[in-house]
């Protein structure tokens, strides 16, 4: 009798752990490779700025870009790639990386 019970206290633990184990492998693994970047504000630009294009406005909304580097990213326009950010004073490799995601490089700047 106590074997049989045994028995069955390891098969209930055993389908419990392969339970709880389908529910884990189910679940999404999130990267933190490239999380997604917030700006100073907390807030998340809804889509791709242009910097071509963007407002100081929409420039600030992307992250670690104030508004005095808004209006340095304004001034260094048009650009031909998102690369030229780059050549802006302040944005450095970092800065750049955390950007590239968000920003595109699509219309020509009228100035």
């Amino acid at each position: 009798m106590r074997k049989h019970t045994l028995t069955i206290v390891c098969l209930t633990l055993l389908l419990a752990l392969a339970r709880i184990a389908g529910t884990a492998q189910a679940e999404p693994i999130k990267s933190q490779a490239n999380p997604p970047q917030k700006n100073g504000a907390g807030k998340m630009p809804s889509k791709a700025v242009d910097i071509n294009t963007a407002t100081e406005k929409q420039l600030t909304s992307l992250p670690g870009i104030g508004p005095q580097m808004a209006k340095r990213i304004i001034e260094a326009r048009p650009f031909k790639s998102i690369q030229g950010l780059k050549r802006v004073k302040g944005i450095g490799n970092k800065t750049f990386e955390r950007l590239k995601s968000q920003v595109v490089c699509e219309a020509k700047a009228t100035q």
